[in-house]
């Protein structure tokens, strides 16, 4: 127990009690059985393995190379590993590109082929041509519509007051900077709490790292575990969270332009309304504003209020009386220079 009597435990990363697979997935004379048994000629002695990440009790993923190439292997929890072989067999017969599954264990291990190519976020570090909004929903639209009746994602707006309040206890005197951000995101909650909007497929956790691009064209989709129904506003405000929080941390203002140019895009074609897509972009940014403290980065403090204040700025977007940056006269100059470290088009202010 700790100082405050509260069970702890321990246990080797390998042990995850949630994943009993991972310890097979990382011992090549146990998972070599496995692969050959779904068409993979692999044997023990020319099997190397490497874990790729780990989120305890959740998932992980083990890379499996060999003289014949590579297969990535999914752990998760037992009893999701048939639903995450079914979404990955659904789009790739729906020709969306994603991984193959080539086959699934009863113990959690979901085998899958390999993409090759740079994620959307080495293709901003790296200066290429970026993708335009519509063409990742191109992509979006092929998935087929068995999978809005599959279980998606709960949306950030619906999380808000539960990740408002951790971020209470990690910054106790942030309490009346959030209370000021739920009451700006209030009507938001309680209008989506009230919407009876069909369900659409979702991807579920759309963001650059998950997004596989090449001059400019969408070519693939990763991580497809919380594809499911969802609303594609969701998707959307995913997308752009993670690209204002990318700006926070990267050298250069290339996700920031990007974030700049997708945004005006969805005003202009009025994809959604623009106040409710600021709020739910707003809605993310407070999800993942403690990331810096749970994985205890030196400066977690200072990151952590950067990412309080990105969020409030994108609420304050979306107060009564604030106007869309594409209605504003600007030039393309302008849009693509904002100046300050949040997307400026959430606030419909231009750049000089």
């Amino acid at each position: 127990t700790d100082s405050d009597g509260n069970p702890v435990c321990a246990f080797h990363s390998l042990d995850d009690p949630a994943l009993p697979g991972l310890r097979r997935a990382m011992d090549a004379e146990q998972v070599a059985p496995m692969l050959r048994s779904l068409g993979l000629a692999i044997s023990p002695g020319d099997l190397r393995l490497r874990l790729r990440a780990h989120r305890p009790l959740r998932r992980a993923v083990v890379e499996a190379s060999g003289p014949s190439g590579r297969v990535f292997m999914k752990v998760v929890r037992p009893g999701k590993v048939e639903a995450l072989h079914r979404r990955h067999r659904l789009l790739t017969d729906a020709r969306v590109p994603v991984a193959p599954s080539v086959g699934y264990s009863a113990d959690g291990i979901v085998v899958l082929g390999e993409i090759t190519g740079s994620t959307l976020r080495q293709e901003i570090d790296g200066g290429s041509p970026l993708p335009s909004i519509g063409e990742v929903h191109r992509l979006l639209d092929r998935f087929p519509a068995e999978i809005a009746d599959m279980r998606g994602p709960t949306a950030a707006i619906h999380r808000l007051r539960e990740h408002a309040e951790f971020l209470q206890l990690v910054l106790p005197n942030s309490k009346p900077r959030l209370d000021e951000l739920l009451g700006r995101l209030g009507p938001f909650v309680a209008a989506r709490d009230a919407s009876d909007d069909a369900l659409v497929p979702v991807h579920g956790d759309l963001y650059e790292a998950q997004i596989m691009s090449s001059n400019g064209r969408v070519r693939a989709l990763v991580d497809v575990d919380g594809v499911g129904g969802g609303h594609r506003i969701d998707d959307d405000a995913n997308a752009l969270g993670h690209l204002s929080l990318y700006d926070l941390i990267s050298t250069h203002h290339r996700a920031r332009r990007l974030g700049a140019t997708w945004i005006c895009e969805l005003d202009r074609r009025e994809t959604h309304d623009w106040r409710t897509l600021r709020a739910h972009v707003a809605a993310v940014l407070v999800g993942r504003a403690t990331g810096s403290y749970r994985v205890q980065e030196p400066d977690w403090e200072r990151n952590t209020l950067a990412r309080r204040d990105l969020a409030l700025e994108w609420a304050s977007a979306a107060r009564p009386g604030a106007e869309p940056f594409a209605r504003r006269r600007t030039t393309s100059r302008a849009m693509a220079q904002p100046r300050m470290h949040a997307l400026t088009l959430a606030s419909g202010r231009a750049a000089d």
